[in-house]
């Protein structure tokens, strides 16, 4: 669920032009470790959302059996901020994305970045 923020039209035109103006070599790397717990995951999330001044991305760890990965929930309407927000987390979380050693990647907790 998106933050009040997010949900109006005028938080969430503010939010992708904040998205947009993050220069990604100013992302701090967040964590190098593949195998984090959803929740330790998902705090270091907020906390770089928080550090980078995006206001109305909502983090979510599920905490049923069969989670696997963190949803990031952004505002439905720009592709281009969406996509940043995907690269944001690539860079912060660099070996999350990391896909080399296929016996255990099933293991490797995922995002789940979609518009709501």
């Amino acid at each position: 669920m998106l933050t009040k923020l997010a949900r109006s039209p005028e938080g969430a035109a503010k939010l992708f032009r904040m998205t947009l103006e993050v220069d990604l070599s100013n992302v701090p790397v967040m964590e190098t470790d593949r195998h984090i717990s959803l929740k330790r995951q998902a705090a270091l999330t907020r906390e770089l959302f928080k550090q980078l001044g995006l206001k109305g991305i909502s983090v979510r760890a599920p905490d049923h059996a069969n989670a696997s990965s963190v949803y990031v929930v952004f505002p439905p309407g720009n592709k281009e901020a969406y996509e940043k927000v995907k690269a944001i987390l690539n860079v912060a979380f660099p070996n999350h994305d990391n896909r080399s050693d296929y016996a255990s990647d099933y293991f490797d907790f995922c995002w789940s970045v979609f518009c709501q």
